[in-house]
């Protein structure tokens, strides 16, 4: 198991992360908000490693 990109600073930044969530009629959605640049190049880094291993389209 290997760390995920961008998770040492969504986790230094928590506090500036907002997440939400809400149903959707086939499942739900998550929203990750923030003002800071750090934290939001972070969250990017994250998506990205996730859908290059979950082989999702971009």
């Amino acid at each position: 198991m290997r760390e995920m990109p961008g998770t040492q600073v969504m986790s230094r930044n928590k506090a500036l992360i907002r997440y939400t969530y809400a149903d959707l009629p086939r499942g739900g959605e998550v929203r990750i908000a923030t003002a800071d640049s750090a934290s939001l190049a972070a969250v990017r880094e994250f998506l990205l490693a996730q859908r290059g291993d979950h082989r999702a389209g971009h």
